[in-house]
């Protein structure tokens, strides 16, 4: 009995894989197509599907059987008692490749025979890689193949086809889902890089505004040319944008938010700062009329609260911008009189408090406590609160400038519309420091950042403050820089046609202004 073995991956059965079997089933005695994996191809069909197609094909055959198989296919031969080994060739390269087959096999099992059948010349272009090729592009291969196996392929193509339309789908979701995702990305980098509030402030120029506008005196106008010019700061939250900015600018410096606002939040450290500019303006105005040889009065309200320590025992009722007035029944004209009373009491010793919130009187009663000094005290920071009042009428609106920095601009505004003389000439003159109650002009921060803005304002005098440093802050303070001497090494690099003069009362200021004409 003559058994033949015909072996393929038939993914699909072509009619020209059907014409072979055909032609080796009336040779053979019996006829094994074996369907074999082939692991260098990517198959359509699973093995059981090209079992079940080749049988539906063959079925009018009855000495040829379908079977399935892995391995070497001499090895299969063997198992299931077949001698002859068919192959088809559709040309000469088709012949050389299974002449190299059938020697190896040969080789490996001389009993082996192989059988080579020269493809019908109508089926001589056919294979099933071609077939597949020719149907994903939309060709009609229907004449090629067995009516089962083309349905079989037409099904399997819609859904490779549906695959690749979900694929292509799911490629187009994913890829606009990473836009939508890198778009969000950005927005919420944009609003972080924009928005986001550090715990760090950042000083710049602010302006250099005219005080005429500032300063209002009953039948005392402002009428010479040129102005005084009071100087700010310019503060902000720093947001990450912002603070890359301040880095790469020369004229910005960069604080911590203790520093700045001493730990207080945003509410409590502008009323202190406004608490600043009124106490500057009222001590501009005393020291501006007691130069002018004027009337005025002082009126000693009490101690401002510029902060309240944890350790106080009065944190629950007083707060920042009260105003203490009385002390067991007890007022006096100045902080020094509050402080000799309160530290001749007792550590643990209760005291009454008189205050004044928000324009009410209240009362607290609490314990003493220890303070730095090692004496008994209420637990505030404090300072003089103090109105004055004049015979000449005189009004001055900061706006929205804050702090002691503007004393010595505004007493010279208000002395030149108080005596009538003109003191300008013409200028643009700038400058920044406290003034005290005996005319003393203190120091200030930012002054580095004061001269840019003068400059930028057209100023073409400075007047900085000068307090000679003591031994102990040169010692403890390396590289230590007065007001003045901050001042005019910013102007020799950055305004070096505005001239800076150094002042330490408001006396020298106005000397300056007479004799420099």
């Amino acid at each position: 009995m003559k058994v033949a073995i015909f072996p393929g991956s038939f993914d699909p059965l072509t009619l020209g894989h059907l014409d072979l079997i055909k032609r080796g089933s009336a040779l053979f005695d019996h006829l094994a197509v074996a369907v074999m994996t082939n692991t260098s191809k990517d198959a359509w069909f699973t093995v059981d599907e090209r079992v079940a197609q080749v049988k539906e094909a063959v079925a009018g055959l009855d000495n040829v059987s379908v079977i399935t198989a892995t391995g070497l296919t001499v090895d299969l031969m063997n198992k299931i008692g077949a001698d002859y080994l068919m192959r088809g060739v559709r040309n000469v390269d088709d012949f050389r490749y299974e002449k190299d087959i059938a020697a190896m096999n040969h080789y490996l099992d001389d009993q082996v025979e192989t059988i080579i059948f020269l493809a019908d010349p109508k089926y001589q272009y056919l294979s099933s890689s071609l077939l597949k090729e020719v149907a994903m592009s939309g060709g009609n291969i229907a004449a090629l193949l067995p009516a089962n196996i083309n349905e079989a392929l037409q099904a399997h193509l819609e859904k490779r086809q549906m695959k690749r339309v979900k694929k292509r789908m799911k490629k187009q979701d994913n890829r606009i889902l990473r836009r939508i995702g890198v778009t969000l990305a950005l927005i919420l980098f944009a609003c972080w890089f924009l928005f986001w509030p550090l715990n760090l402030y950042i000083e710049s120029p602010g302006s250099a505004d005219s005080l005429k506008s500032y300063v209002t005196m009953k039948n005392h106008p402002d009428k010479y040319k040129g102005s005084f010019m009071i100087t700010s700061v310019y503060l902000q939250q720093a947001r990450p944008a912002t603070y890359l900015w301040a880095k790469l600018n020369p004229h910005t410096s960069i604080e911590s938010a203790d520093s700045v606002t001493g730990g207080e939040n945003s509410a409590t450290y502008t009323k202190v700062q406004d608490f600043y500019m009124q106490s500057a303006i009222n001590e501009a105005i005393a020291v501006a009329y007691r130069a002018a040889g004027q009337q005025y009065t002082k009126k000693y309200l009490g101690i401002y609260v510029l902060s309240v320590q944890s350790n106080s025992e009065f944190k629950k009722q007083i707060q920042v911008g009260d105003t203490i007035t009385k002390v067991n029944g007890r007022h006096f004209d100045t902080a020094a009189g509050y402080q000799k009373y309160i530290a001749s009491q007792k550590v643990g010793d209760k005291l009454t408090v008189t205050y004044l919130h928000n324009g009410k009187q209240k009362t607290a009663t609490e314990p003493l406590v220890k303070i730095s000094t090692g004496k008994p005290g209420i637990g505030i920071i404090l300072t003089d609160n103090v109105k004055v009042t004049t015979k000449i009428p005189v009004s001055v609106n900061p706006g929205q400038l804050g702090g002691p920095s503007g004393g010595l601009m505004f007493s010279l505004q208000i002395y030149e519309q108080l005596t009538q003389q003109d003191l300008r000439h013409g200028r643009k003159i700038a400058g920044t420091g406290t003034i005290g109650a005996d005319g003393s002009v203190g120091e200030i921060g930012g002054i580095d950042k004061k001269i840019i803005a003068a400059k930028n304002a057209g100023a073409t005098i400075f007047f900085a403050p000068y307090v000679k440093p003591t031994k102990e802050i040169l010692k403890y303070e390396e590289g230590h820089k007065t007001n003045y001497q901050l001042a005019k090494e910013t102007a020799k690099k950055y305004a070096p046609n505005m001239k800076v003069v150094p002042v330490q009362t408001f006396e020298d200021a106005v000397n300056y202004l007479k004799t420099h004409q």
